[in-house]
């Protein structure tokens, strides 16, 4: 049963019921009356005994106890919340909620802890437990009744175990009383700004109550005199209310911005923030604009650098400056092969390029080029084309001659040197082309034909060591040999004859003919002693043909550089890329956000191919792709296969629709403020600020970087530098000290100076007062850690009572004792001293 306190009395009756018993020791004094009535005398001191005796049995049935001993003794610690969150809470724990007598000390804490008339000297705004918990354990084992906490479990420090684990080996009593009566109140659960637009921020401010409240909202615009908004708020209590305004601010402007609450309140700490909006610098890189073609630029709305194609920075690092590139390279060959490979870095980093032209497409593995990878169109003359190359190579005994000495090198044998040219074709041919090798002297011989497959080098290469040059130059044999087979469906035949001017004599018009009637194209390289060189030489039959025929022609007295000429003569052989005639454009879906329908013709364009995760924007009215886009890595591409020179595309690159159409390209590609491979969070921590930035790049983490964190204040009144520590592996930590109510911008840089990561520290307010009323796992918590419980304030009273009572010492032993010693001694006397 629970005890129970009669009147104000030290004794404690844990069966109080028995008391009631106590009248009936009167017995005796009836029992003697009735006696001398009948002539029976009982003695007084007997009667007065067994009265004593009785009222003792029934009080020791009553099971009394009484504070004797040094364990009842034993004060109670009282440890009171004074934080700002629990202000307004009302009632707390009174001293007479303790039991009758007891000592109670009582403590405050908030930031710290003090005596109880002193809590004033203490910070209000942070609730840390540890110094409470240490309180409790420094003293000792066996030293207090329990130790009481009252607060709301708001701790806003991060770690107490230790402390609480010191108070659990004590084994001393914790009780935990909530404190859960918060008053009505509202406040600003999140308040941030951003821009939507260059010049357009937009402010957000989310409002939350525990009650339904009215309160007015008021947000203002530092510098201004007038609010940005105003707003008259229900509040429900149920879910947060948005409150949204929008404001122009420059885009090389900062905006600090605050909002206020105003209203009937008790916590007033939380209803106010404030942030801000940093400037935004976006700069643009054209590369390769001449002054003549600028005009195509006039739409863009930010600043741009204008670079020649050989001053591009070759470091995709130094790139990261600019918010976007745009390159014009109608060739594909104005850009070296490491500017190339920076361009394509910075794009998949997450920079934007917009490129007017195509990628280099010299020979078809440029198609695995850095550029031409992240592009969303590819020049593709190769497969668009494909060849029936046929090689007639000469084997004359004229071809075993030794070449000259070049440079101090050794002198090589003139087939040697020609079979390894033509072995170099491997790297200008593709899937589609095939390859016939066709050896000739006194008659030809088919050294090498790949059919309908692509050619295998390594067989033609076992077949060209087995030629055994001899024997005198007839070319015409050899000519048709190779015209006797017709091509594949879909190739084109390409005759490139390699041989000496000593060939037979032969009528050039007749075999130009033929050729016309094949359709076969041709390419000469004649090779030629330097002593055949003079002015009344007469022009070789060879040479005729090519002229008549308007073929590519090359004559040569070293064979040193062969390869190349091969190549060049096969890439002619293909036809142009450019395609030069006017043609009409196309739409194909919405051009961006231009709400362009139409394009004016153009005059030229580069025959190109989509990749396949590209977006057509453009084509011609035949289907072929003139422009696409892309995702490329982190970044964005555009492409327009429309060259631009004084050639080509003149007046339509100096059309409002193509203005219009590149800057809707750049503003698509822009990259955004801060690098994709970098994210970070800020975190305010009693006046210093915390910056983590993680760093990853393809789902892996970025180790070893030399980072510094750039913190700001609107107008650079307060100005802070921070170098980042690495902490784990991708994870970076810088601190600094700043005010706690001065917002501040943040950028993060890397040792060259380049931007990563810019965005801002809000100031909102304290953490104490993000949420009031009795966090109930953060309770949960504190009891599982010192081993104590979690009593309700209304129950206190009686859980301090139960627990008082048992450290009481039991009296009835005693008086049972007693009373059944006066029965058995005046039972005796009685005996004795009858009569």
């Amino acid at each position: 049963m629970v005890g129970s306190v009669i009147g104000e009395s030290w004794l404690l009756f844990t069966c109080p019921v028995w008391l009631v018993t106590i009248p009936l020791a009167a017995m005796p004094v009836l029992s003697a009356w009735f006696a001398g009535r009948h002539g029976r005398r009982i003695p007084i001191p007997a009667v007065v005994a067994q009265c004593i005796a009785l009222t003792l049995v029934a009080t020791a049935l009553a099971r009394p106890k009484a504070p004797i001993g040094k364990q009842a003794d034993l004060p109670y610690l009282l440890l009171s919340d004074v934080s700002g969150s629990v202000r307004g809470q009302g009632r707390g724990i009174r001293k007479s909620d303790f039991p009758s007598g007891a000592k109670v000390e009582q403590f405050g804490f908030a930031d710290g802890i003090s005596h109880a008339a002193q809590v004033e000297n203490l910070h209000h705004h942070a609730t840390l437990i540890a110094p409470a918990l240490r309180l409790i354990a420094s003293r000792g084992p066996n030293a207090l009744s329990a130790a009481i906490i009252e607060t709301d479990g708001r701790f806003t420090e991060t770690d107490y175990s230790a402390a609480a684990q010191a108070v659990a080996d004590l084994g001393v009593q914790v009780r935990i009383v909530p404190l859960n009566a918060p008053p009505a109140d509202a406040r600003i659960v999140a308040f941030a700004a951003r821009r939507i637009s260059d010049t357009q921020v937009e402010i957000t401010a989310d409002v939350s109550a525990n009650s339904p409240l009215k309160r007015t909202l008021t947000i203002t615009r530092r510098g201004q005199s007038h609010p940005l908004g105003v707003r008259k708020l229900s509040l429900t209590g149920n879910s947060p209310s948005t409150v949204r305004v929008t404001d122009a601010v420059a885009s090389d402007a900062w905006g600090q911005y605050s909002v206020s609450l105003t209203g009937d309140v008790v916590i007033t700490e939380n209803d106010s923030a404030s942030t801000l909006v940093l400037p935004v610098r976006q700069v643009i890189a054209a590369v390769g604009i001449g002054k003549d073609a600028r005009s195509i630029l006039r739409e863009i709305r930010y600043p741009v650098t204008f670079i020649p194609h050989d001053a591009m920075p070759d470091d995709a690092s130094a790139l990261a400056r600019f918010s976007a590139v745009i390159v014009s390279d109608a060739t594909g060959s104005s850009l070296s092969s490491a500017q190339r490979r920076a361009l394509a870095r910075y794009v998949r980093a997450g920079g934007g390029l917009t490129l007017i032209g195509t990628g280099p497409h010299e020979t078809p593995s440029d198609r695995e080029d850095p550029l031409n990878r992240v592009l969303p169109l590819l020049a593709n003359p190769f497969e668009r084309r494909p060849l029936r190359l046929v090689v007639l190579l000469d084997k004359s005994g004229s071809m075993t001659q030794l070449t000259a000495r070049t440079g101090g090198g050794s002198s090589q044998i003139k087939f040697d040197l020609a079979s390894e040219a033509v072995i170099a074709l491997k790297d200008h041919l593709t899937a589609r082309d095939t390859l016939t090798v066709i050896a000739f002297s006194d008659r030809p011989e088919v050294v090498y034909d790949s059919g309908n497959s692509p050619g295998d080098f390594t067989a033609l290469r076992e077949a060209m060591k087995k030629v055994r040059p001899s024997g005198s130059t007839r070319v015409t044999p050899a000519i048709e040999a190779a015209l006797s087979k017709p091509p594949p469906t879909g190739r084109k035949t390409m005759l490139l004859i390699v041989s000496d001017l000593k060939t037979e004599q032969f009528d050039p018009s007749e075999w130009a003919d033929a050729l016309r009637r094949s359709k076969a194209g041709l390419a000469v390289v004649a090779i030629r002693e330097n002593s055949s060189a003079s002015s009344g030489d007469t022009v070789a039959p060879i040479k005729s043909l090519a002229k008549l025929l308007g073929a590519p022609y090359v004559e040569r007295d070293r064979l040193a550089g062969l390869a190349k000429v091969f190549a060049k003569l096969v890439r002619r052989g293909r036809g142009d890329v450019l395609r030069r005639k006017r043609t009409a454009l196309t739409i194909p879906a919405a051009l961006f956000d231009t709400g362009l329908t139409a394009l004016p013709d153009i005059d030229a364009y580069i025959l190109s191919a989509a990749r396949k995760n590209a977006e057509i924007l453009v084509r011609t009215t035949g289907g072929e792709p003139v422009g696409g886009r892309c995702r490329s890595g982190l970044g964005r591409c555009v492409c327009l296969a429309v060259p631009i020179s004084k050639n080509d595309n003149e007046a339509w690159a100096r059309s409002a629709e193509a203005a219009k159409l590149i800057s809707a390209s750049i503003k698509w590609t822009l990259r955004g403020i801060n690098d994709p491979r970098f994210d970070a969070a800020i975190k305010r921590r009693a006046g210093r600020l915390e910056i983590i930035l993680t760093a990853r790049n393809k789902g892996l983490p970025v180790n070893k970087l030399e980072l510094l964190a750039e913190i700001i204040s609107v107008g650079g009144e307060e100005t802070r530098g921070a170098n980042f520590d690495q902490v784990a592996p991708g994870k970076y930590l810088a601190r600094t000290d700043w005010p706690a109510d001065l917002p501040a911008g943040v950028a993060v840089r890397d040792h060259k100076g380049v931007t990563l990561w810019r965005g801002q520290a809000s100031v909102l307010y304290r953490c104490e007062y993000r949420s009031i009323g009795a966090d109930s796992k953060s309770l949960r918590r504190l009891a599982d850690l010192t081993g104590g419980k979690i009593v309700p304030a209304e129950k206190l009273r009686d859980v301090l009572k139960q627990s008082y009572s048992r450290r009481m010492t039991d009296l009835w032993p005693w008086l049972l004792g007693v009373g059944l010693a006066l029965m058995l001694g005046e039972w005796c006397l009685a005996r004795i001293t009858r009569r």
